[in-house]
């Protein structure tokens, strides 16, 4: 029989996803990497940190802007070597094909990512949350009141 999983969060990059589950005495990640899919679990009572910070993407934001710049060097150059129309209108094709890479880019270095972590002894789940602060805040306080009441009306041992 299953148990009843509710997803709450993930964390997504180039090469794996994670998702990550509440259940009701643990928090399960699944890794999906490539086709490759591992389980793992944070059980409740074992939670040893949580942990709720701000993460800027450089790397992700350095490779969007370094396509963007391959797109923008040949309109810069059109427009000093030719003369006439042609070079702004050059330049007008070249920066819009280098857009896409750019503004995505300039939105991962303003406005950071939110990430939430919980480790246990031997592993961890982490969330990342893109600009919704809020959600991260709430799953953050949910998660902190499941593991307290974990963690205070765990397992009695008899006397």
């Amino acid at each position: 029989m299953s148990q009843k999983r509710e997803k709450i969060g993930g964390y997504f990059n180039f090469t794996e996803r994670q998702h990550v589950y509440l259940l009701p005495e643990a928090i399960e990640v699944d890794q999906i990497d490539g086709y490759d899919v591992s389980r793992r679990r944070v059980f409740l009572n074992e939670v040893e940190l949580v942990t709720l910070h701000r993460q800027r993407r450089w790397a992700s934001a350095m490779l969007l802007g370094a396509v963007g710049g391959l797109f923008l060097v040949p309109g810069v150059i059109m427009t000093f070597s030719v003369q006439g129309d042609a070079r702004f209108i050059g330049l007008l094709i070249f920066c819009l094909m280098a857009l896409p890479f750019l503004v995505p880019a300039v939105w991962m270095v303003a406005m950071p990512s939110v990430v939430l972590s919980v480790m246990g002894p031997r592993t961890k789940a982490v969330m990342r949350f893109s600009s919704f602060n809020r959600r991260a805040e709430q799953t953050c306080d949910r998660l902190v009141k499941a593991v307290t009441t974990a963690q205070h009306h765990g397992p009695t041992t008899p006397t």
